[in-house]
């Protein structure tokens, strides 16, 4: 893989994931950031902050180095790390979800 674009497509393939978990997963606020992202990597290879690319690595549990560079491999990765909890678990059984479901 020889730049950083092919090298964030092939987590997107091998994991099998979307662009939209892999920016979840690396914490971005907009599903439309990694799609720009990329169109910036394909014009030229250096458009992104190393920070952005660390935040991929870390989501993707790729090295940093791999995903940056391409030294190593992404078989040194650890595994892909469980998504984030986002908060929206359901509530137990029997507990209100919002002010006034339950009127005693």
């Amino acid at each position: 893989m020889e730049s950083r674009a092919d090298r964030i497509r092939w987590i997107l393939k091998t994991r099998g994931w979307s662009q939209r978990e892999l920016a979840r997963r690396a914490g971005f606020s907009a599903d439309s950031m990694l799609s720009n992202l990329l169109k910036r990597l394909d014009r030229d290879d250096g458009a992104v902050e190393l920070s952005t690319l660390r935040a991929l690595a870390r989501g993707a549990g790729v090295p940093e180095a791999w995903l940056i560079s391409g030294a190593g491999s992404p078989a040194d990765a650890v595994e892909a790390p469980p998504p984030e909890d986002d908060g929206r678990q359901a509530p137990p059984v029997g507990v209100p979800t919002r002010l006034g479901a339950f009127r005693g």
